[in-house]
């Protein structure tokens, strides 16, 4: 899988030069594994990962790596 910034970088040049160019298969990328688990990296990053979301669950709940790839096959599950 290429780098994340290098894709939305590549997807924003080419919404720029081609204004009408349909894009396929975007939710591929939202649901794929890898681009979620970098998301959920990002997140618990954040300061605002202390605060519980509407799940009740912090960065506390996944300070260790199996809970972390728990939630991200769950979600990825869910999306496909």
């Amino acid at each position: 899988m290429p780098d994340i910034l290098t894709m939305q970088r590549a997807l924003a040049r080419k919404a720029l030069l081609q204004p009408n160019h349909r894009f396929d298969d975007l939710y591929g990328l939202v649901r794929d594994v890898y681009w979620l688990r970098t998301s959920l990296e990002a997140i618990l990053a954040n300061d605002g990962a202390n605060t519980p979301g509407v799940d009740g669950m912090t960065r506390e709940h996944l300070k260790s790596e199996r809970p972390r790839a728990q939630l991200v096959e769950r979600v990825a599950r869910e999306l496909r």
